[in-house]
């Protein structure tokens, strides 16, 4: 692209945004801003639809190359008049491609940041003759500390957004075939005044005469405008020790997005009237959407659904109101004790969600970086309940007592027990699989395992376990059992704790290790007692052996020895037609077996 420098070239001012410097260009030239655009290279035709997308963002090198050749100016100089000069620290415009619209749009959506729209300072404006600062265009600037007087985000007189142009949200600016203003508003007439066509004309409301709320009886908020003002003018750290701009950005952006989801107006201490209304309508429509969401999903409510972290709040009287606030739960973050504003933040948002189980997903809705995960973390009760994955502890309220332990406990939990306490609550699940469900949470209840701990010392399969527990855990969170679950495995565990006589499963499975199938002379007499036919080796007698010992450790029969390592459908199936056709008249001679041979009782928890 080959372009001559201007007749007129001009400085830019310390923090100016490219559309200021180009409308003040194009002012000098006295040529509309598009021709201006088109003689410095930014546009290839002096046509509205050649804009590009990301006006004032973001300049492919070519075209920042020849604009910085047309108005005399280093590639430096101008690359500071783009928004992108943000990029790494208070916006990451990773993804972004100057060429290509959608890629705008989408970083445009994600990103904290005007792509469209401004806020503002009359007075500055009129002070520096024009110049529009490009911290305007992030939502982390409220307030201006030269003047002591909040921005101004709305023009009065076309009650537009200040320098949104376009209405479809795009950052391309509208009258660019007109003479540039510097001090007039350049959106559309208002609702019910703007013309189409040729008739169509801008606001042309005055911008230097907008009344800004005075902050002198405010001065935190104007000390957390400098503190702010200080990493977007290149600091590294606000603080010595503190996080990176990076990180001190991601984690205000956090916090400020767990405010407007959770927080009351008494959290935000002290406000200007403009901000606690700000607020206040941020209020009314939080209980309006999760109005609607209760009588869309009835009990099961949860809350409206978060969505407050993508999009960037564009009253700068709101941010006032946040950033304070955001700030003083920044400072105590990475200390031992977690901050108190935001240990109370987080019960808030229990309450909203329905409880701290729900509260735990907010970190992956908000982005928490590490150092605010680890504060997050410690503002949770540790006792919150079973559904926390498969990493959960169930701690138990009634401590275990020496005469019960985890030795106790069977691989399924006693039938009777299981029928009256938990069938109830997992519906559904084969009631094999969830008495074996139960028995390992009884093992965590009593001595506060992990899932995987429970199942090696029931010795069932560590992964299969874990899956159950993952299955079961789910269903009992949906379905908002988890607290009567809970309250049954207490009750239990404190009945066990009062029993004298408890039966050792796990030395049972011990002694009954090997124990694969009956001997056969033993067998003989067994069948001959109870008018059964014996059958060949390898069949009834070994499934006699898998129900003997499932029933004298109350084990799965699935894990018996006499199962084999071949615990295949068709083998189950053999079993359970045995038991179909032959228990009965097989019971009274085996548990006869089992008392006077393998001198073992059966012993039921009734």
């Amino acid at each position: 692209m080959s372009v001559r420098p201007l007749s007129i070239c001009i400085a830019p001012r310390q923090g100016e945004s490219f559309s200021s410097y180009v409308s003040r260009l194009s002012f000098d030239l006295q040529v509309p801003v598009l021709t201006t655009l088109f003689r410095t290279g930014v546009i290839d035709a002096e046509e509205v639809r050649a804009l590009n997308a990301g006006y004032g963002v973001v300049l492919s090198p070519r075209r920042l190359g020849a604009f910085a050749r047309a108005t005399r100016l280093e590639d430096a100089e101008v690359a500071a008049l783009l928004l992108s000069r943000y990029d790494g620290g208070a916006i990451d415009l990773s993804g972004i491609d100057a060429a290509d619209a959608a890629s705008i749009h989408r970083v445009a959506s994600r990103e904290w940041a005007y792509f469209s729209g401004t806020h503002l300072c009359p007075e500055c404006l009129l002070e520096d003759q024009g110049v529009w600062q490009l911290a305007w265009k992030l939502p982390w600037s409220f307030a201006c500390p030269r003047h002591g007087c909040l921005l101004v985000d709305t023009c009065p007189s076309c009650r537009r957004r200040i320098g949104a142009a376009r209405q479809d949200g795009g950052s391309r600016p509208l009258f660019t075939t007109q003479g540039p203003s510097l001090y007039r508003c350049l959106n559309a007439r208002p609702p019910g005044e703007a013309a189409t066509g040729r008739a169509a004309g801008p606001c042309g409301g005055s911008l230097t005469g907008i009344h800004c709320d005075p902050l002198t009886d405010w001065p935190v908020l104007l000390q957390a405008q400098h503190e702010v003002w200080r990493l977007l003018s290149g600091a590294t750290r606000v603080l010595p020790g503190g996080p990176s701009a990076k990180n001190f950005f991601k984690e205000m952006r956090s916090l400020c997005a767990l405010l407007l989801y959770a927080a009351e107006l008494a959290d935000l201490g002290s406000v200007p009237p403009v901000s606690r209304d700000a607020f206040l309508h941020v209020l009314d429509e939080r209980a309006h959407r999760l109005a609607h969401a209760g009588r869309r999903i009835g009990e099961r409510a949860r809350g409206a659904h978060t969505h407050v972290y993508a999009g960037a709040p564009t009253s700068a009287a709101l941010m006032a109101a946040l950033v304070p606030a955001a700030l003083s739960i920044l400072h105590e973050l990475g200390t031992e004790a977690p901050p108190e504003n935001l240990c109370l933040l987080v019960e808030r948002a229990a309450e909203r969600c329905g409880g701290y189980k729900y509260v735990r997903r907010l970190p992956t809705f908000f982005s928490f970086t590490p150092r605010f995960l680890l504060s997050f973390k410690h503002c949770l009760p540790r006792e919150s309940g079973l559904h926390r994955g498969l990493r959960r502890v169930f701690v138990s309220r009634e401590p275990s007592a020496p005469n019960f332990q985890v030795r106790h406990i069977p691989q399924l939990l006693w039938g009777q027990v299981f029928t009256f306490r938990f069938a109830r609550l997992l519906p559904g699940v084969h009631e094999d699989y969830a008495r074996r469900f139960c028995s390992m949470a009884l093992v965590k209840a009593s001595g506060g395992h992990s899932w995987g701990d429970a199942a090696r010392h029931l010795q069932l399969p560590v992964e299969q376990a874990m899956g159950l527990a993952n299955k079961c855990s789910t269903l009992l969170s949906s379905r908002f059992q988890v607290p009567q679950f809970e309250s049954q495995m207490n009750d239990l565990l404190t009945e066990l704790n009062r029993g004298i006589h408890h039966c050792d499963y796990q030395e049972r499975r011990r002694l009954l290790r090997d124990f694969e199938e009956i001997e056969h002379s033993d067998w003989m007499g067994i069948c001959r007692a109870a008018d059964v036919p014996m059958g060949k080796r390898g069949g009834k007698v070994r499934f006699a052996s898998v129900w003997l010992w499932s029933r004298l450790t109350e084990g799965d029969y699935r894990l018996a020895p006499g199962m084999g390592s071949d615990r295949a459908l068709a083998r189950r199936e053999m079993y359970r037609l045995f038991c179909a056709n032959y228990i009965d008249p097989l019971r009274p001679t085996l548990m006869d077996y089992a008392r006077n041979k393998l001198g073992l009782l059966e012993l039921h928890m009734s």
